[in-house]
């Protein structure tokens, strides 16, 4: 049943992934594989209820397993409960330590709860743990470029660019910046 399960998820065939995986679970419903594929087909299923209480129950058992933790967030963003996917990824952070991807979702949680400054927190929390990775840096500048705060964008390109001439992701974004603010002359300069 729980091959059969997997088969029909696979074909997106839900109610009969369902069925198979409703019939795993009589016959154990503490498999922890049972367990977690039925909270993802319920969760597929927009059954939010049904997979938030799998996850909820897998975390119980099994604390320290960080993918259990994502799926609940994951079921919490399918269901359009912002909040709850937050208070997860504060659980997650707390418990893991800081995770680019956890911030990133964050940050875009905070985008569309039209909350900028702890969007932008985020990313300077991810900046600021760490300061040599030119990465998190230009994550940051693109989310100023995002909102429209240029000038803050054009600051952190350049101050990439005094330690590394060279960074085209710098040079690209800059260029950006500058048609963005009809400034010809240093589009293409940075074009070039």
């Amino acid at each position: 049943y729980y091959r059969l399960a997997s088969i029909a998820l696979q074909r997106h065939d839900l109610n009969l992934a369902e069925s198979y995986i409703d019939k795993c679970l009589k016959f154990d419903d503490k498999n922890e594989w049972y367990l977690y594929m039925a909270g993802n087909i319920y969760m597929y299923a927009s059954k939010f209820d049904k997979a938030e209480k799998i996850f909820t129950k897998l975390i119980e058992r099994k604390p320290n397993e960080f993918d259990f933790y994502a799926c609940l967030s994951d079921v919490y963003l399918r269901a359009d409960n912002l909040k709850k996917a937050l208070s997860v990824y504060n659980q997650i952070e707390k418990k893991f330590g800081l995770d680019e991807s956890i911030s990133i979702q964050k940050k875009n949680i905070y985008l569309k709860l039209k909350k900028k400054k702890n969007a932008e927190a985020e990313l300077l929390k991810l900046v600021n743990a760490n300061p040599e990775e030119e990465h998190f840096k230009l994550i940051l500048a693109d989310f100023y470029v995002q909102i429209n705060e240029i000038d803050k964008a054009i600051s952190i390109y350049k101050s990439i660019l005094k330690s590394n001439q060279n960074d085209g992701f710098s040079h690209l974004g800059l260029a950006g910046c500058y048609q963005y603010l009809k400034d010809l002359d240093n589009f293409f300069a940075e074009l070039n």
